[in-house]
Formats: structure tokens, C-alpha cells, sequence
């Protein structure tokens, strides 16, 4: 069965969005879009009718919000019972955020490494409004949103494939995160809540002291930095490297076909979507958010096809039993009509038990008794007329007649030799015998007559 992931990116005013196809669980195709509108639900609008329209049942859709939406704080709880963490993660940041916890979204990711006694989490919080105003977009666009991560976490499926530690500097309309990975992990990142602009030295300057605070962390690990996004690389690169950083743009493959460097997100993103049970992130859609209309849509379609199925067994069932009954009455029909011409063919037959067995046995005899005759030697009738009439006219006794398979043999008595090759010139004149030959001719020991035998071919069958 063939799926699709889908991966988007959402600008202010430009949004990317990235379609893979897979084929037997195995990726063949990629597809890159975007589009430029004012309003969010015209950009979807214009993505949606890119992808044909609508989703299938069985694609997923993977958004992003952007990381100056979020709380992001680190915890640690004394326990590590996922729904227990859960649970706790709303109480734990209610203390450390500066909104009410209860206008807010939550979600958290759950560090493998678990602590001494306990779980390390990290835990993100999202104003309502936020969440609503994509879901509203994606609704008017009839695009149902599966998975709503955050930047730049996001980031980290797709990147953690092809590089396990580095710096990464990724900017959109909206924002510029630097971060650092470990291990294709995300430590630790930095926010500039504003597009980044290479040729303003501020805006260099500010990137650089995030670096150098983030390499700090790492003990002052020298690392590559990576740039992906919506914008111009090659300038960001070159003021970078004038600051002694070793900084070029990401270039990453799939399906062997280069990701342009803005649509490297989105594509991420589909990624995730398609790799869920390996990558852990984040996901806003869920609890009172979470998707429910794609499976009530699904719901009334199993309805209505099991009422189709349901409808379709009672139509075949009564098919069937219209065609029982009238294949039933014409079995009677050809019943009566066997045991009637069975009565006419055989007439002295008085019991009727089975008529094709009676039939078979009784077709048997006949040609039994046609085989005296010769029945599989169409030449015998035509044969006999002919001896018969030479009998006539010609002084001789047939004694024996003897017909094989493509030859008969006459043997018996005349009055002289003339009257032998007579009856010989007479039987070879026929159509039916190719040749007839005299084996045997001698006077009888007793009387004046003469005993002879002839052998006569018959023309053969075609």
C-alpha cells in the first residue's frame, strides 16, 4: 500500500512543505512546494490543491510551530512511569512558566537515559491560541494536521542522519535558532526571535556570541557549523568564517535528490512523520486537540460500507435462492424428459433406477451385438451386398466369411476355376475392395466341386 509524509514548514508570509511517497515501506518519491500569501489559510489552501486536494486515509501531515511559541523548560521528576510523567508535567511547569499553565498545551520528551531514581524530561508549553489558530487554518484548507512539533526539535530527525555533532544555525521569516547536537541529540539551543539578515553586522555579532556560549557548554569542543533555511547561505557562511568559524550550508540527500536548503525543515518534518517510533519529539495534537475528525469521517465510511456489504449478502443470498429454485424445477424438467425418451428408446425396459447408468449399459449391448456385424468396419454392409449379389449369379457356396481389420476372407465351394475368377472379377469390381487375390483353389477329394479361399484389401478409411 502506498503512503504519503508530509512535512510544513509555516512562514509568516512563505511556507514550504515537502510530500514523500513511499511504496511498500520504502521511500521512491519526494516533492518539494511552497507558496507566498499574507493570510496562513491561503497559503494551506494553495499546499493543499499542490498535493491533490485532500489525504488519503493512512498519510500523516507534520507541522511545526515556531520555539518563540514555547516554554521549553527542563525537568526532573522523581519517578519514571510515563503516565505518571505525563500527568506531572502540566504541575511541573505551572511554577516555572509565566502564563497560566491552564491556557496552555503541553507536551514533553522523555530522555532515554533516565536519572538516579528518576526521569530527565524535556517539556514544552504552548499558548491555546496559538495551537488554534494552525488547526483553524488547517481546517479552512481541509488539511488534517497529525503532528504539531516544535522548532527547533523538529530539526533533529533529519539532520541527526547525516551529522551527530555540530552546531546548527537555522533561520525561517519568523526566527534564527542556533543549536548545539550531541550524539544526533539536541543539548541545548539559543533563540533569536527575529530572521536573521547577513549583511546586518549585528545580526552576525549576536549569532556568534550564541556560538561561542553553546561551544562553552561542550567545553570548548571545536564543531562545524551548519546552516539551513530560508536564507542567503553562502553570505552567512563567508561573514562567519570572517569570524574564524568553520560555518557552510547543509547539503542533505534523500532518495538520492538534493533538499534545498529551505525546504530542509519541511522535509524533516515528513521525515518524523514517517519515523515515528524512532524519533521521540514532541506532538501539541493530543488530548482535547488530538485528531478525531479523519476517524469519524472513517467511521461513517465503515458504516455505510458495511451497510453496502450487508445489502449486497441479502441480494446474492437472494440470487441464489431464485436460482436454486429455478435450476431446481429445470433439473424436474429434464428428469421427466430423460425417463420419457429413455421409455420410447428402450421400451422393454420396465424398472427405472438410474437412466444415465441404464443408458450406458443398455448402449453397451447394442453395440455388442452391432460388433457380429462388424459395426467398427464400415465396409461390411456394402460388402455383403456385394458377395450376395455375385452369389446370384455365379454357381458358388460361401462356407465362411471371415472380415478383419481392412480385409475379409471368403472360402467355400464352386463348380469350376472359371467360376472362381469370376467371382473374383466381380467382388474387385466393387468401390469398397482395392484388390482381391485367389490364395487358394483345388479340387475337393470328394465330388466335382472345387475348394478355394479369397482374400480381398478393402480401400482404406479417410
Amino acid at each position: 500500500m502506498n503512503k504519503r509524509f508530509i512535512g510544513l514548514d509555516i512562514g509568516v508570509i512563505c511556507s514550504y512543505l515537502t510530500l514523500l511517497e513511499y511504496e511498500k515501506n520504502e521511500l521512491k518519491k519526494i516533492r518539494f512546494f511552497s507558496c507566498q500569501h499574507e493570510e496562513l489559510s491561503d497559503q494551506l489552501t494553495e499546499l493543499s490543491a499542490n498535493i491533490g486536494g485532500h489525504l488519503n486515509i493512512g498519510d500523516q501531515l507534520a507541522a511545526a510551530l515556531p520555539a518563540k511559541a514555547a516554554y521549553v523548560r527542563k525537568l526532573e521528576l522523581p519517578f519514571r512511569d510515563t503516565k505518571k510523567i505525563m500527568a506531572a508535567v502540566p504541575f511541573s511547569l505551572s511554577s516555572q512558566i509565566p502564563v497560566p499553565v491552564e491556557d496552555c498545551i503541553t507536551s514533553a520528551i522523555i530522555d532515554d537515559k533516565k536519572a538516579e531514581g528518576g526521569s530527565r524530561v524535556t517539556a514544552a508549553a504552548i499558548p491555546r491560541q496559538t495551537v488554534e489558530k494552525l488547526l483553524d487554518a488547517a481546517q479552512e484548507a481541509d488539511l488534517p494536521v497529525h503532528i504539531i512539533d516544535l522548532s527547533p526539535f523538529s530539526l533533529v530527525p533529519l539532520i541527526a542522519e547525516n551529522t551527530k555533532d555540530a552546531v546548527l544555525i537555522a533561520v525561517s521569516s519568523q526566527e534564527t535558532t542556533i543549536s548545539r547536537i550531541q550524539s544526533g541529540e539536541l543539548i541545548d539551543y539559543r533563540l533569536l526571535a527575529k530572521k536573521t539578515e547577513p549583511e546586518k553586522t549585528g545580526d552576525i555579532q549576536s549569532i556568534s556570541r550564541e556560538i561561542k556560549a553553546l561551544i562553552a557548554v561542550s567545553n570548548n569542543v571545536e564543531l562545524p557549523v551548519f546552516i539551513v533555511g530560508d536564507v542567503d547561505s553562502e553570505m552567512l557562511a563567508k561573514k562567519l568564517a570572517d569570524m574564524g568559524y568553520e560555518a557552510k550550508e547543509l547539503t542533505l540527500q534523500l532518495a538520492g535528490e538534493v533538499i534545498p536548503s529551505a525546504h530542509i525543515h519541511a522535509t524533516s518534518l515528513a521525515y518524523r512523520a514517517a519515523e515515528t517510533k524512532r524519533w521521540k519529539s514532541f506532538n501539541f495534537r493530543s488530548g482535547e486537540y488530538a485528531l478525531k475528525g479523519e476517524w469519524q469521517k472513517l467511521k461513517r465510511a465503515l458504516w455505510v460500507a458495511a451497510g453496502l456489504v450487508i445489502a449486497s449478502a441479502l441480494i446474492v443470498a437472494a440470487a441464489s435462492f431464485v436460482q436454486y429454485r429455478t435450476r431446481s424445477n429445470q433439473v424436474n424438467g429434464l428428469q421427466g424428459e430423460m425417463t420419457r425418451l429413455f421409455q420410447q428408446t428402450f421400451p422393454a425396459a420396465t424398472a427405472i433406477v438410474d437412466i444415465p447408468l441404464q443408458m450406458k449399459s443398455s448402449i453397451r449391448e447394442l453395440r455388442d451385438h452391432m460388433a457380429i456385424i462388424g459395426d467398427s468396419q464400415p465396409q461390411i454392409l456394402p460388402f455383403l451386398k456385394a458377395l450376395s449379389e455375385a452369389t446370384k449369379i455365379i454357381s458358388i457356396e460361401v462356407q465362411e466369411l471371415n472380415v478383419g481389420q481392412g480385409e475379409a476372407k471368403v472360402s467355400g465351394h464352386a463348380t469350376s476355376f472359371d467360376a472362381i475368377n469370376k467371382m473374383a472379377e466381380l467382388l474387385g469390381q466393387s468401390p469398397i475392395v482395392e484388390n482381391v487375390q485367389v490364395a487358394d483353389a483345388q479340387m475337393a477329394l470328394k465330388g466335382d466341386q472345387i475348394n478355394f479361399r479369397l482374400i480381398l484389401d478393402f480401400v482404406p478409411n479417410r
